[in-house]
Parts: structure tokens; sequence; C-alpha cells
């Protein structure tokens, strides 16, 4: 168990980019920037999606990680800059290293940012987070292929591959039994999402640190690797808990019981 936590920990680390400092090459997108107010930036490119018939893209990251950096490359390569010039409005936010524009996310139904990059696709004549269902396979987004990448932005084109959560859907019809099961997935979403905060708190200033080149590397990579762990594996369970619940109402079962991942106290807890 411990050699598998280590090799968590190395494969987690080269999610942070190795040339952050001054290494990067002149061809290599940095779209991060801190401005003033991120949440005026959004309303901007809602309102310009909106006059545009189209969708808005919003990527939550920062220069330091190599997927946030990896999506940005994708975007600007000359496969896919057409298809997001003519059919999507896109925005680029700084999260600063996990201390600014974070609880933006919350403007979508979101509990929490649970990595970077975090995309949202989103209607702008309704703020519909439109791929809820699948905006996590971003947080590896360095590790998925231009041809997938220009697939998945093509295919949320059509509104046969928009995937709308239960709670999205006000035409959604809800059995009492469902109402709990749901109530209680978002106790659940609650409880472990606010550990994650807590984390972000801990590990954001060792990730400063480490990306000026200052701070101990083994001490930041073993705070990383564990809350790296969680919030990437709460991220899909909570997807998979929702799904289960919705699929075993629908089937006609009864006093349904939900299995809960346990996460076991992190060192700073």
């Amino acid at each position: 168990m411990k050699n598998k936590f280590i090799l968590f920990v190395l494969l987690v680390g080269l999610f942070i980019a190795p040339t952050a400092n001054a290494d990067n090459t002149a061809e290599e997108p940095r779209p991060f920037h801190h401005t003033e107010d991120a949440v005026a930036d959004i309303d901007n490119v809602l309102a310009k999606a909106k006059a545009e018939d189209k969708l808005a893209i919003i990527v939550l990251g920062a220069n330091w990680c190599h997927d946030s950096l990896g999506l940005a490359q994708r975007f600007q390569s000359n496969e896919m800059v057409g298809l997001i010039a003519e059919n999507y409005e896109l925005l680029y936010v700084d999260i600063g290293f996990f201390e600014v524009n974070m609880n933006l996310v919350s403007r979508f139904g979101l509990p929490i940012m649970f990595g970077t990059p975090t995309v949202l696709v989103v209607d702008p004549e309704t703020e519909t987070l439109l791929n809820r269902d699948t905006m996590h396979k971003w947080l590896d987004a360095a590790s998925v292929s231009l041809e997938d990448t220009k697939d998945h932005f093509t295919d949320l084109l059509n509104a046969d591959a928009v995937s709308i959560t239960a709670e999205q859907s006000e035409q959604f019809e809800q059995s009492d039994q469902l109402k709990a099961l749901l109530g209680e997935i978002a106790l659940y979403e609650a409880e472990q999402t606010a550990r994650i905060t807590s984390g972000y708190a801990i590990v954001g200033p060792k990730l400063r640190l480490r990306v000026s080149g200052e701070g101990d590397n083994e001490e930041f990579m073993f705070y990383w690797g564990q809350l790296s762990k969680m919030r990437y594996g709460l991220a899909g369970a909570l997807i998979e808990l929702r799904s289960e619940a919705i699929r075993r109402d629908a089937s006609g079962e009864e006093n349904i019981e939900l299995d809960y991942p346990n996460y076991p106290p992190l060192t700073w807890e």
C-alpha cells in the first residue's frame, strides 16, 4: 500500500508544470492572468456568448498547472482554433495558488473546484452547466489526445450529447425516495468538500514555494498527493452516486442504501 501511495504522489507531481519558472518556450500558451473582477469577466463572456448565439467555455486554472497549459495548447492548435472561435466564447480564469476565484463555480451549481483545470461549458441563456458529468476528465487534460479533445467539444454542440443532471432539470420528476437520496448525497458532498477546501489552504502556500523554487519539495509532494487522491476520487464518486440513485429509483427499487466512499483523515486533520 505504501508503494502504491508513493507511485500516486509521483504521478500527481506531473500535473504541476515542471517549467513553471522561466524555462517555458515562447510557443507554450500561458493564458491565466490575474484580473480585478473575475465575476465581471464571467458576466461579460456570458453576455457575449448570448449575443453571438454561442456557448461559453470558462476554464479555471493556473500557469503552474501542466494540464491547464495542455488544454490551452489544444484550444490554440490549428485543429481546434476554428472550432472554438466559431462556436464558443472562451474565458480563462486564474485561481492563483488555490486562494482566489475558487468560489466562482458555485454560480453554476458546483460545491467546489476539484482541481485544475476546471472546465465549465455553459449555456448563456440559462447559465446551465452542460458538462457536469464529464468535466472532471479535464483534470488530466494534457493526457487527453488532441483528437479526443476536438471530438468532445464538437459533440457538446449537439443537444443530444449534452447530459443534464437530475438536480439541474426542473422538468425531471423526482420521487420522494430520490429526493431523499439526493439530499443525502448533498450532505455527504458538503462534508467531504469542506475537507478539500481546508486542504487547499494547507497545500496552496506550499505550492507557491515549490513553483518559486523554494520550500521542501518532499514535504510538498506528501501533502499534495494526499489531497489529490481524495479530490480526484471524490469528483468521480459523486457522479457515480447520483447516477446510481437515479437508476435504482427509476427501476422501482425501494429502501435504497448507497455505499459512500470513506476517505481516511488527512495528515493535517
